[in-house]
C-alpha cells in the first residue's frame, strides 16, 4: 500500500480504482486510506465492476456502505443507475421494481402502462443482463443499489 498512497499523493487529481482478488474485509478500507475511490473484488461480476468505474468516474466513491457487514460475510453493496447496467430509464424502473418482488400486472399499474410492455421491458432486461428468470436476476442484482427516478421507489 505504500506505493498506492505515493502516487495518489504525487497525482491527487487522478480518480482510481483498486481491483483486487484479496479476500480480506479490510482491504478495500487499506486502498481508501491509500487514495483510492473504490474498490472492485475480482469475483464481482461485470455489472458490479462497471457500476464502480463509472461511480468513481463521476467524482462518487465506490466502497462498501457498511464495512463491519462486508467482516461479517455481508455483499458489498454497489450504487448504480440504469445507464451504468447499459439500460434504459424505464428498463431501470422495471428492473428495481422486479427486484422488489412485484409482478407484472403490479408493475405496469404502478408504472401506468400495459401488463404486455413490462413483458418486453422485462424480457429485454434479462437479455441485456445475461440472466434467464427473475430469480436470477434478483440473485445477481443483489449487491446493487440502484439509483433510479421516483417512479421505482
Amino acid at each position: 500500500m505504500p506505493r498506492l498512497q505515493a502516487w495518489s499523493q504525487h497525482h491527487p487529481q487522478v480518480p482510481w480504482l483498486a481491483v483486487s482478488g484479496d479476500d480480506d474485509a479490510r482491504t478495500p478500507e487499506r486502498v481508501r486510506k491509500a487514495g483510492a475511490r473504490g474498490f472492485v473484488h475480482k469475483g464481482a461480476p461485470p455489472e458490479a465492476f462497471a457500476a464502480a468505474v463509472a461511480a468513481v468516474l463521476e467524482g462518487r466513491l465506490a466502497f462498501d456502505a457498511a464495512p463491519a457487514a462486508a467482516e461479517a460475510g455481508a455483499p458489498r453493496q454497489w450504487e448504480a443507475r440504469a445507464a451504468d447496467l447499459g439500460l434504459t430509464e424505464r428498463q431501470g424502473e422495471i428492473l428495481a421494481l422486479v427486484l422488489r418482488g412485484l409482478p407484472n400486472k403490479r408493475i405496469a399499474q404502478r408504472l401506468d402502462i400495459a401488463e404486455s410492455t413490462v413483458k418486453e421491458h422485462v424480457s429485454a432486461v434479462l437479455e441485456r443482463l445475461g440472466a434467464r428468470n427473475r430469480v436470477e436476476i434478483i440473485t445477481r442484482m443483489q449487491h446493487l443499489r440502484l439509483s433510479l427516478p421516483d417512479a421505482a421507489r
